[in-house]
């Protein structure tokens, strides 16, 4: 159970006055900032508000496109987060490309649509391949 939201500023910064009442608000229930923080602008100073307001994961491409782009800021994220939030990797994220992710960035947690045809639905043996990774 938990929730999952993030609101930026017209600036693309992490809005941290609305983001701490949600965050309040959704207690005891933990929440997750989604990839809105992908477009913020200054990956440390948004982890620190993200940790400030309360939220218990990022769910990040490491501020890219996809993961494979963001490897390198992810494998940062997970650094400068020392324990204080967990990084949820995700978009674009396969099988093809789980074990170099997990090995590179040091993350624990990992999140795929599993979508591999470009429509709409999870591939079974795509989820069936990352849980074997």
């Amino acid at each position: 159970d938990g929730f999952v939201f993030g609101i930026l500023d017209e600036n693309d910064e992490v809005n941290s006055e609305h983001n701490k009442i949600l965050v309040e608000l959704a207690k005891p229930y933990p929440c997750t900032f989604h990839r809105a923080f992908d477009r913020a602008k200054d990956l440390e100073k948004s982890l620190e508000k993200v940790i400030e307001c309360g939220f218990t994961t990022i769910l990040t491409s490491g501020q890219k496109p996809k993961v494979s782009e963001g490897k390198e800021n992810l494998k940062k994220l997970v650094e400068l987060s020392n324990g204080r939030i967990e990084i949820l990797v995700g978009g674009g994220l396969r099988s093809s490309n789980i074990e170099e992710i997990r090995e590179l960035t040091k993350a624990g947690y990992f999140h795929s649509s599993a979508i591999t045809d470009g429509g709409a639905f999870a591939n079974a043996e795509e989820i069936i391949a990352l849980k074997n990774k």
